[in-house]
């Protein structure tokens, strides 16, 4: 392994001291990195040592070299051999990843939802972003996933902001679903955005829109597979406007403890007689 080769004298192995850290048996990147942290403090007792072998690997002043920080150190790490340019990085060619066509087309057949990504705005084709979420629904896009709280800093009102009041206008001048949260695989993040913020809360009734719609079809598709991309909805509904009403306004009626009774819908159900069983 190339990064233990760049981290020697803490090397890893895979089965004792990486598997053991996910029940699953499939560790990802952020895995490793954990792993190679908690080696590190078994290899260098010393405190000062573990600082100084750190600050080399990761190319930064001993100072900046805080163990106390969990968060910040798992990060760097993962910058410094994990992504571009670090000793792990490994770049993808030709078929290495499904193309975004084939990715959408296997979400669709398993009653989901595919859903574009967006992070900042900054790069090339972020830049381009119309052409490209164009682009995207022609091969079965039907929302974008947002990271808010990545997008804006406190108080500040800068192109970050500007860029995400600029994609959340467009998506929805496109009809497509907006869905938003945080990165939970990310430690370190907020369990709850702060969406009565200064700069979220003008996009908090678009939000749940989003959110309403998402529970809508996570229902009607589990329990009657009547989902948001199932056949029973393009017979329903003549545009994207039209169903996007429609499942904005079941996932707002729709409580729990009757999601149960919707398991004996059946195809030939229509829009309203669906409304009809939850609004009364």
């Amino acid at each position: 392994m190339r990064v233990n080769r760049y981290l020697t004298p803490v090397e890893l192995d895979y089965e004792k001291d990486v598997l053991p850290l996910t029940p699953t048996g499939n560790p990802t990147e952020r895995h490793l990195c954990l792993a190679y942290a908690q080696k590190a403090r078994f290899v260098f007792e010393d405190v000062h040592e573990l600082e100084k072998f750190w600050a080399e690997k990761l190319s930064v002043n001993p100072e900046d070299v805080e163990l106390s920080d969990r968060i910040k150190l798992l990060n760097l790490i993962r910058t410094r051999t994990m992504k571009q340019d670090g000793a792990g990085y490994v770049i993808p060619d030709k078929g290495d990843f499904p193309t975004m066509a084939d990715t959408n087309r296997f979400i669709l057949q398993a009653g989901g939802i595919p859903t574009h990504t967006w992070l900042n705005g900054f790069s090339d084709g972020e830049q381009e972003i119309e052409k490209l979420l164009k682009v995207a629904m022609q091969s079965g896009v039907g929302g974008l996933n947002i990271i808010p709280d990545r997008n804006y800093m406190p108080g500040v009102k800068d192109k970050r902001l500007t860029n995400l009041y600029h994609v959340v206008e467009l998506a929805q001048k496109l009809n497509l679903i907006i869905v938003v949260g945080t990165e939970m695989n990310s430690p370190g993040q907020k369990f709850v955005d702060d969406f009565n913020s200064q700069e979220l809360s003008p996009l908090l009734e678009v939000f749940l829109k989003g959110a309403y719609i998402v529970y809508a079809h996570s229902v009607l598709q589990q329990r009657a597979g009547l989902g948001y991309t199932s056949n029973w909805a393009k017979r329903n509904f003549e545009n994207l406007e039209d169903k996007n009403e429609f499942f904005q306004k079941f996932g707002s009626l729709l409580k729990p403890e009757k999601e149960d009774a919707l398991a004996v819908l059946s195809d030939d159900v229509t829009a309203q007689q669906i409304l009809n069983k939850v609004g009364s």
